[in-house]
C-alpha cells in the first residue's frame, strides 16, 4: 500500500464546517463542541458514556442514517467527514423550537434542565434515523442511556408519546397543543443547512503531535497486520467506546488504527445455514440484521439475542460500539469486563474468525478456554458465525440480572442451550458471566456440576425433582437461572417480570379565580432549557487568559504524608510542555486553609482543609490543583500525578481505615461521640401489660446526590476583588469562606448564581470546598480559573447522605401499642462531624413525629470513620428518623400478625388522633388505589404462583415543616414598558422557585407572567441570606416578593388615583415615574418577624412484582396522595413529588456505596458504571399523583405547602411492598409472622439472600 495521506480533521457542526487545529486533537467531541465551536447546550457530566447528557446526532457519512452518540466517548481526531447536530441545531427560542424540543417544554418535563438537551437529542435522533415508525416502547428503551435525577422520568417519557406510531389518537392530538406553545414564534423542524461535502479519503493519517502518536484510517486487514508488525503498541479502534469505560486504555495508547470502515469487517451473510456478522458492525447494526432473520427456520432463537441486546450498555453506545470490540474487551481488561455478546454468541455455539499476527485466518469455537488460549496471537477479529439450530429439538434462551433494568453491567448474564432426543436431555450447556463470578470464583464449578447432574435425564424427571437436583439454596443466581430456564418448559407461568409501558395520572384542582397563583403553567425557563440556551456555570464563555483546574486526590491510607515541595517542583517541570501552568497547594492559601467557617452555622463545628497540609485523613482528600491551559490537559496531568503519588510519599506510620459504623463502635474513643438521649428515663419502664418483647435493627447506607451538573466554579480576579460564579446552594457561605481563605474583606468577594443543575443538598457546604479551591488558584495566578470536577473525583472527594443504623428493643401490648421502646441510632459522619450535629437532631425529632412518644427513649451516637465527610441529602434526617420508627411498627406488625396501619393507629399521639387528616386521607387513597381489592387479588396470585410474587403496602406520613432563615427579594419595575425584574436569595436548582416567585409577583401586581424576568442570585442584592434547602426557598422567597410588591402597590396608589379606573398597568407605572416614585423595593423574610410552621400529610400505596429466582423486581404501581395546600404552581409541585419519590426509590432499591477495604478504604462505587441511580425502566410503571382537595394552608405562604422533600420519605412504601412479596415466598415454606429484613439497597443479590435466609439470624 502507498503512503497514507496526512490530513487535517474536518467536520460540520450544525451545518458549519470546522477544521480541527493540532492543539485541539486531544479533545473529545464534547470538548470540541463546547470549547471550540462554543455550543454549550451539549453537557459534560460523566465522560464515560453513562449519562447521556452529551448526546448529539451524528451522520458518519453523507449517506449514513443519523444516530445518537455519546460525544464524550468520541475522540475528535476520529470525526473526519462527520456531520454533527447539537441541540442548537434543532431549534431556538428566537427562530422556533423543533417539535421534540417543544414537546418536552409543553409536557412539564424539565426541572433543572441540565439533562434536557441530551434527552431531546436522543429522541430526535431516534425519530429521524429510524427506517420505520417508532413505538412508544422503543422510545422508553432508547432513552435508557439518559439519566435524570430531578423529574423521575415520567413526564419525559410521556412527552414523546404523541410522535409514536402506536400512540392513541387522543395522545397524538397533543401535537397541536405543543404547536400552541409558541404562538408568536415560528414553529419549525429546523435542521442545519447542508455544508459543502467534506472529502474523506479511503485511507489517511492524522498526526497526534502532542502525544507523538497517530490516528490511521485503513481499508484492508492486510494493512492492519502490517502496521501492527511495525507498531506493536498500536491500539485498534472502531467505536472508541472502551476508552470511556476504561480510561487506562486511552492513557497508555498513543497510536490508533481505525478499523471501523474496513469492508472485510463490515459484511453480513445469511445462507440458511449460518449468519455471518462482520466484527466491525455496530451492536445496533447487528441487532437490526438479526431481527430481520428471527422468523427464519433454524434461526428463531435470534429473537432472544435481539431482546438481550437491548440490555447491553445503552443505545448511544450500541450505535457506535462494535461487536468485535465488545468481545475483545473481555480479554483485554484482565477478564474484568463481562461481555454479554460473548455470552449470547458462545451460548449459541458460535464461531469466531480471526486473523493471527502472522496474517493467517483461523476459525475458533467461541468457548472461554479457546479464546483465552489464543487471544495473545490475535491481530484482528474478523467475523462471528451463528449456526442454524433446529427449532424443535434445540432450545436456546438468554437471561440477565443487573442492578438496574437497562444501562447497567450484568451481575450475571446467561445463555442456555438444551437438546432433547425424545424426552431425554442429551445436551444442556450454559455460558454465564458477570460480576457475581468475579466475587465468587467457585460459582463456575458449581454451575458445571449442576449442569452435568441434569444431563442424560428425562425432562419430566428433572422438573419433578428440580430442587433436589439443583438445590434449595437460592442464594446463587447462576444456579437459579438453570432452574428458571428449565421451568420455562412448564405451564407454571408467569416466570418473568413483564415490563410494560409507563403511564401516569396527575390529579389536582386549580382555582382560575386566583390565577396566576395556582395556575398550572410550564416553568418560565422551560423553553430556554429545551433549546439548550439555559446557562450554567460551566457554560459561561471563556475569558481572556482563563485557565482550567483539576484536583489531585490522595491515594493513601489515613496517616500518609507526602513531600509537597518535591511534587510541585517535579510536576511543574515535567508537565510544562503539556500545558500545565502551576500546581496549587495549601501553601498558596493566604488566609485560613479551611472551607468551613467556624461560628457560622450550628452544623459546622470543626475546620476542614481546602488542601491537605499534614497527614492524610481519608483516601480521596484534595491534595491540590493542577492548573493548565485546557480542562483536558489539567485532567490528564492530574490523573498522571495521582497514579504516581507513591513516588512522593514519605515512609511513615499509617493506620488501617475505619469504614463502617460497626468498626467505629468497636474502636470507640475518638471514633464515637455520644449524644444526649431523648425521651423517658432509662429505668422508667412499664412492666405490666407486656404481650411481647421484640428486638430488631436496620441499617441504611449512603446515597450520592448525583446531580447531573458536577461541582463547578469560575473565579475571576477583578479590580482588587474576586467574582465567584459558583454552582452552590449557599452563596453567602461561599462568600464568607473565600474571604477567609484569601484574607480579604467580604465586600471584595461577590458570588453570583444564575442556576444550578440539581442540588439535593450536595451543593450546600461541599460546593464551598470547590469554590474556595478555585478562588485560591485564581488569586495565586491572577488569572480567571475554571474548576469543574470530573464525576468520579466528585464522588470520591465529597460525601453523600450519611449511613445510619438503628438497634431497638420494644415492649408492646396485644394491639401493638408501645409500652417501652429503647432505640440507639448510629450515624456514620465520615472523617468530620460537620453537617452532623443538626442532622442527628433532625433524626431524633422525626423519630417520634405524630406518635405517642411518652414511652420512647432514643440514644444517638455519631461515628467518625475514614471516609468522606457526609453531608445533607434530600430530606436529610427526616427520612431516616421517620423510617426508623416505622421500622419498629413494621416489625411489630409482622410479629403480631397485625396490619401495620392498625399498629400505627394504636400509637398515634392524642393530638393527631383528634386533628390529623391522615386517617381520612388513607381512606381516600385506599378507594382511589382500589387497595383492598388489589390486596385480595395479590394474595390469590401469590397462592397460585411459586416463582413470581407480588407485594402491596400502604404508608402514611406526617411531615412537620418550618420556615427559617433570611431571604431577600428585590422587585424593580421599569417605566419604559412596565416590565418587572426580580432578584431574590433563593437558588434555582430545578425546584421551580423562579416560576413560583414569578407567579406570586404577577398575582400581587396584577400583571401577566410574560412581563416578569427573574435574575441571578447575587451576594450584592441578597447579602447574608440563608441556604436554599429543605424545600423552604420557594415559600420564603415568594413571601418576600409578595411583601415587596405590596410596598410597590402602596407607592402606586397616588398614580392610580390620578388616573381613570381603566388605566393600564403601563399608564400607572409611567405616571408614577413622572412623579419620581421609587419603583424598586427590597424586602427580607426573617423568622424573627414571623413564624410559619405547619404539617404536611402524605399517604402512598405501592405494588411490587418480584421474580423469586433472580431477585429482579419492578414497581408496578404507585399512588401518592399529598397535602400541598393550595399549590402555588401545580405542575411544578407534581414534578417535585414524582422526582422526589423516584430519588427515594433509588435509595432503597439500587443505590449504595462500596469501599475497597484492601485499597486505602477507597470508594470504588463511583461513576455511572458502578453507581446506579434509577433509569427510565425503574420508575413506577403506573405512577399516580393526587393532591388533597379543598385544603388551603392558612398557616402557610399564599395558602400553599412545600412539596420538594416529603415524597422522598414516603417512598419507603416500595421497600415495604417488596418485603411483603418476600414474605409471600417465606409463607410457601411455612414461615409466617416473621419480619423480613433485607440488606440495603435491595439489589437482586440482597433480595435473593433475604429469600434464602428465611428469617434466620436477622438480629
Amino acid at each position: 500500500m502507498g503512503k497514507r495521506e496526512e490530513i487535517e480533521v474536518h467536520l460540520s457542526i450544525n451545518g458549519e464546517e470546522h477544521i480541527v487545529k493540532k492543539e485541539d486533537l486531544d479533545r473529545s467531541l464534547t470538548a470540541f463542541i463546547r470549547e471550540v465551536a462554543l455550543l454549550t447546550g451539549t453537557k459534560v457530566v460523566c465522560d464515560e458514556g453513562g449519562c447521556g447528557a452529551c448526546t448529539v446526532t451524528v451522520k458518519t457519512a453523507p449517506d449514513a442514517a443519523p444516530i445518537a452518540v455519546n460525544s464524550c466517548l468520541v475522540p475528535i481526531y476520529s470525526c473526519h467527514g462527520w456531520q454533527v447536530t447539537t441541540i442548537e441545531g434543532l431549534g431556538s427560542t428566537s427562530e422556533g423550537l423543533n417539535k421534540v424540543q417543544a414537546a418536552i417544554a409543553a409536557g412539564n418535563a424539565t426541572q433543572c434542565g441540565f439533562c434536557t438537551p441530551g434527552f431531546i437529542m436522543s429522541a430526535a435522533s431516534l425519530f429521524e434515523g429510524s427506517e420505520r415508525e417508532v413505538s412508544m416502547s422503543e422510545v422508553e428503551t432508547a432513552l435508557a442511556g439518559n439519566l435524570c435525577r430531578c423529574t423521575g422520568y415520567r413526564p419525559i417519557l410521556e412527552a414523546f408519546k404523541p410522535f409514536c406510531a402506536d400512540a392513541s389518537e387522543e395522545c397524538k392530538a397533543r401535537v397541536s397543543d405543543i404547536e400552541d406553545l409558541c404562538p408568536r414564534k415560528k414553529f419549525c423542524g429546523k435542521r442545519p443547512e447542508k455544508c459543502e461535502e467534506i472529502k474523506v479519503p479511503l485511507t489517511y493519517n492524522v498526526a497526534l503531535e502532542e502525544s507523538g502518536g497517530f490516528f490511521a484510517k485503513v481499508q484492508t486487514c492486510k494493512e492492519v497486520t502490517e502496521m501492527l508488525k511495525k507498531n506493536p503498541d498500536c491500539s485498534l479502534v472502531a467505536g472508541s467506546t472502551a476508552h470511556g469505560i476504561f480510561h487506562e486504555l486511552l492513557g497508555k495508547a498513543k497510536k490508533f488504527i481505525d478499523i471501523r470502515d474496513l469492508p472485510e469487517l463490515r459484511s453480513t451473510l445469511f445462507n440458511g445455514k449460518k449468519v455471518v456478522l462482520g466484527a466491525a458492525l455496530t451492536i445496533t447494526e447487528t441487532q437490526n440484521f438479526i431481527r430481520s432473520l428471527s422468523d427464519k427456520p433454524g434461526f428463531k432463537y435470534l429473537k432472544f439475542i435481539d431482546t438481550h441486546i437491548n440490555w447491553i450498555a445503552n443505545l448511544q453506545t450500541r450505535n457506535v460500539g462494535t461487536i468485535g470490540g465488545n468481545i475483545a474487551l473481555k480479554y483485554l481488561i484482565d477478564s474484568s469486563f463481562a461481555s454479554d455478546l460473548f455470552v449470547i454468541f458462545a451460548g449459541a455455539n458460535a464461531q469466531m474468525e480471526i486473523i493471527n499476527k502472522d496474517g493467517k485466518t483461523v476459525n475458533l469455537q467461541m468457548t472461554d478456554e479457546s479464546v483465552q488460549r489464543n487471544f495473545q496471537k490475535i491481530a484482528l477479529i474478523k467475523s462471528f458465525s451463528l449456526p442454524s439450530l433446529p427449532d424443535k429439538d434445540i432450545i436456546y434462551q438468554t437471561f440477565r440480572v443487573s442492578n438496574r433494568t437497562l444501562n447497567a453491567s450484568a451481575y450475571v448474564a446467561a445463555a442456555f442451550l438444551l437438546e432433547l432426543k425424545g424426552d431425554v436431555i442429551v445436551r444442556l450447556e450454559s455460558v454465564q458471566d458477570g460480576a457475581c463470578f468475579k466475587s465468587n470464583p467457585d460459582l463456575q464449578n458449581s454451575l458445571t456440576v449442576a449442569l452435568l447432574n441434569i444431563q442424560g435425564k428425562k425432562l419430566a424427571e428433572v422438573l419433578a425433582n428440580i430442587d433436589s437436583l439443583i438445590g434449595t439454596d437460592c442464594s446463587q443466581l447462576p444456579l437459579n437461572l438453570i432452574k428458571k430456564f428449565l421451568l420455562s418448559f412448564t405451564d407454571k407461568a408467569p416466570l418473568n417480570v413483564q415490563y410494560e409501558l409507563s403511564r401516569g395520572v396527575q390529579e389536582f384542582e386549580t382555582d382560575a379565580s386566583v390565577w396566576p397563583l395556582n395556575q398550572p403553567v410550564i416553568k418560565i425557563e422551560a423553553l430556554q432549557q429545551c433549546a439548550g440556551e439555559s446557562m450554567f456555570v460551566n457554560d459561561m464563555p471563556a475569558m481572556t487568559g482563563e485557565l482550567h483546574a483539576a484536583p489531585i486526590l490522595i491515594s493513601g491510607k489515613p496517616g500518609s504524608r507526602f513531600d509537597l515541595d518535591a511534587l510541585v517542583t517535579d510536576v511543574e517541570k515535567e508537565f510544562k510542555s503539556s500545558g500545565v501552568v502551576a500546581v496549587i497547594t495549601y501553601k498558596n492559601v493566604p488566609g485560613i486553609n479551611s472551607f468551613i467557617p467556624l461560628d457560622y452555622h450550628s452544623s459546622m463545628v470543626e475546620e476542614e482543609e481546602i488542601f491537605f497540609s499534614g497527614e492524610t485523613k481519608v483516601d480521596g482528600q484534595m491534595m491540590g490543583l493542577v492548573v493548565a491551559k485546557t480542562r483536558a490537559k489539567a485532567l490528564a496531568a492530574a490523573a498522571k500525578v495521582h497514579s504516581r503519588l507513591t513516588y512522593w510519599m514519605y515512609r511513615c506510620e499509617v493506620r488501617k481505615p475505619t469504614l463502617t459504623i460497626d468498626e467505629a463502635m468497636k474502636k470507640g474513643g475518638r471514633n464515637v461521640i455520644v449524644g444526649p438521649a431523648k425521651g423517658r428515663a432509662e429505668n422508667d419502664k412499664l412492666l405490666q401489660g407486656i404481650h411481647k418483647s421484640i428486638s430488631g435493627k436496620m441499617e441504611i447506607g449512603n446515597q450520592f446526590h448525583f446531580s447531573l451538573e458536577q461541582q463547578s466554579c469560575v473565579c475571576v480576579p477583578e479590580e482588587g476583588g474576586m467574582k465567584v460564579y459558583s454552582a452552590t446552594q449557599w452563596p453567602d457561605m461561599v462568600q464568607c469562606s473565600v474571604s477567609r481563605a484569601l484574607k480579604v474583606p467580604a465586600n471584595t468577594v461577590q458570588v453570583k448564581v444564575k442556576r444550578i443543575g440539581g442540588g439535593f443538598g450536595g451543593k450546600i457546604t461541599r460546593a464551598t470546598h470547590v469554590a474556595v479551591a478555585c478562588a485560591v488558584a485564581a488569586n495565586a495566578l491572577k488569572r480567571p480559573v475554571r474548576l469543574v470536577l470530573d464525576l468520579k473525583d466528585n464522588m470520591r472527594l465529597l460525601g453523600g447522605r450519611a449511613a445510619l443504623k438503628t438497634e431497638f428493643k420494644v415492649d408492646v401490648d396485644k394491639e401493638g401499642k408501645i409500652l417501652n421502646l429503647d432505640s440507639a441510632i448510629y450515624q456514620n459522619c465520615g472523617h468530620s462531624v460537620n453537617d452532623s450535629p443538626l442532622l442527628y437532631k433532625t433524626v431524633k425529632f422525626y423519630f417520634d413525629v405524630g406518635y405517642d412518644s411518652s414511652r420512647f427513649r432514643v440514644s444517638p451516637f455519631e461515628c467518625l470513620t475514614d471516609t468522606p465527610s457526609t453531608t445533607w441529602c434530600r430530606a436529610p434526617g427526616s427520612t431516616e428518623g421517620v423510617v426508623f420508627i416505622e421500622e419498629v411498627f413494621e416489625h411489630v406488625a409482622a410479629e403480631l400478625g397485625l396490619d401495620p396501619w392498625q399498629v400505627r393507629m394504636a400509637n398515634l399521639s392524642e393530638n393527631d388522633r383528634k386533628d390529623s387528616p391522615l386517617p381520612q386521607m388513607v381512606l381516600d387513597l385506599k378507594e382511589k388505589s382500589n387497595f383492598e381489592q388489589r390486596k385480595k387479588e395479590i394474595e390469590e396470585f401469590n397462592n397460585q404462583n411459586k416463582y413470581m410474587k407480588k407485594g402491596i403496602a400502604l404508608f402514611p406520613l406526617k411531615y412537620p415543616f418550618l420556615l427559617w432563615g433570611n431571604y431577600h427579594a428585590t422587585v424593580s419595575v421599569y417605566h419604559v414598558d412596565g416590565s418587572v425584574s426580580i432578584t431574590h436569595g433563593g437558588v434555582e436548582m430545578g425546584q421551580g422557585i423562579n416560576t413560583k416567585v414569578a407567579q406570586a409577583c404577577a398575582s400581587a401586581l396584577g400583571i401577566s407572567l410574560d412581563k416578569i424576568k427573574v435574575e441571578a442570585v447575587s451576594t450584592l442584592t441578597a447579602p447574608n441570606d440563608s441556604v436554599t434547602a429543605a424545600s423552604i426557598g420557594s415559600d420564603t422567597c415568594s413571601l418576600a416578593v409578595t411583601r415587596a410588591c405590596a410596598e410597590i402597590n402602596k407607592r402606586l396608589e397616588p398614580a392610580r388615583k390620578a388616573l381613570s379606573a381603566d388605566a393600564t398597568w403601563l399608564q400607572v407605572i409611567q405616571k408614577a415615574y413622572e412623579t419620581n416614585v421609587n419603583l424598586c423595593y427590597n424586602y427580607m423574610f426573617s423568622p424573627t418577624d414571623e413564624t410559619i410552621a405547619y404539617d404536611i400529610y402524605l399517604a402512598a400505596v405501592a405494588e411490587v412484582h418480584l421474580d423469586v429466582l433472580t431477585g429482579q423486581k419492578k414497581v408496578a404501581r404507585v399512588d401518592v396522595l399529598e397535602d400541598v395546600g393550595r399549590s402555588l404552581s401545580p405542575l411544578v409541585d407534581v414534578g417535585q413529588i414524582e422526582g422526589a419519590f423516584v430519588m427515594g426509590l433509588g435509595y432503597w432499591l439500587c443505590e449504595g456505596y462500596v469501599f475497597d477495604k484492601e485499597n486505602y478504604g477507597r470508594l470504588i462505587s463511583v461513576g455511572t458504571g458502578d453507581y446506579k441511580i434509577p433509569g427510565t425502566k425503574d420508575i413506577p410503571e403506573d405512577f399516580r399523583v393526587y393532591f388533597r382537595k379543598n385544603a388551603p394552608n392558612h398557616q402557610g405562604v399564599l395558602q400553599t405547602k412545600a412539596s420538594g422533600e416529603p415524597a422522598v420519605t414516603v417512598s419507603v412504601v416500595v421497600l415495604y411492598a417488596l418485603r411483603n412479596a418476600i414474605a409471600a415466598v417465606w409463607k410457601d415454606h411455612g414461615i409466617t409472622n416473621k419480619h423480613v429484613k433485607i440488606d440495603l439497597p435491595a439489589t437482586p443479590q440482597n433480595i435473593i439472600n433475604a429469600i434464602s435466609g428465611r428469617g434466620q439470624d436477622q438480629n
